[in-house]
C-alpha cells in the first residue's frame, strides 16, 4: 500500500470508518493534486485487486 494512500485513510481506534463522506472530506481537506488523485485512485484499485485474490497457502 502506498504511503499516500496510507496518509488520507482512517487509522484512529484501530479502523474507524466513518463511511464515505467522512473520506470525502478527509480527502477535500488534503487539497490533493491531480496527479495525488490519480496515484491514490491506482493504488486502491490495486489494493482492492490483491484482496480479492485467492489467499496464498
Amino acid at each position: 500500500m502506498s504511503p499516500l494512500l496510507r496518509r488520507h485513510l482512517p487509522f484512529e481506534a484501530g479502523y474507524a470508518w466513518n463511511g464515505e463522506a467522512g473520506l470525502r472530506a478527509r480527502l477535500t481537506s488534503a487539497a490533493l493534486d491531480e496527479a495525488s488523485m490519480d496515484h491514490l485512485i491506482r493504488n486502491v484499485q490495486a489494493e482492492f485487486l490483491r484482496l480479492r485474490r485467492p489467499a496464498d497457502t
